[in-house]
């Protein structure tokens, strides 16, 4: 006997997705069979465990909902405060002091990131996608990697001072 909700669980953790990854096939839209899927052994421990993990799992995530909320909130208050600072200041400067310019004429180079297919083994270059930014900020806890020739590496590689835009899929 087996809770469906800890298959749920067990179905999003870090293990079960990575060993779908690696049994993926296909280039441009990679996946699984369903064969692939039902052969991946799951652990299962006695149903009362079961339920208590869930128990724990469901505690957890509610209470990061809670804490994600106050999170989002003050990321807001700071945004529009740093907007208000900014837009504060450039109002009290002089017309005359202020050169109209556009982001293109700031800007030295803008280009495409890699579209190389990557792995979650660690092989390779580490690779920012847009699952690793969140709320302005890069998150590299789950990054994937890639191989790339040398001058790519340098071609891709971040600079202090660098500004990421995502442009695709947003």
């Amino acid at each position: 006997i087996i809770d469906t909700s800890f298959v749920f669980y067990f179905l999003q953790t870090a293990a079960f997705m990575d060993r779908m990854e690696t049994l993926q096939t296909g280039a441009s839209y990679p996946a699984v069979t369903e064969g692939q899927v039902k052969g991946v052994p799951i652990p299962v421990p006695p149903l009362d465990e079961q339920r208590q993990m869930v128990s724990r799992v469901m505690g957890c995530l509610n209470r990061l909902e809670k804490i994600r909320g106050i999170r989002t909130k003050v990321i807001e208050d700071i945004a529009a405060f740093s907007s208000a600072v900014l837009e504060d200041y450039l109002e009290s400067m002089s017309k005359e002091s202020i050169r109209p310019t556009t982001f293109g004429d700031v800007v030295i180079n803008s280009k495409y990131g890699s579209s190389t297919k990557a792995n979650v083994s660690g092989h390779g270059y580490p690779i920012i996608r847009m699952g690793n930014i969140q709320d302005g900020r890069l998150d590299t806890e789950k990054l994937k990697y890639v191989e790339l020739t040398e001058s790519d590496q340098e071609k891709f590689r971040l600079q202090d001072g660098d500004i990421l835009v995502n442009r695709t899929n947003s």
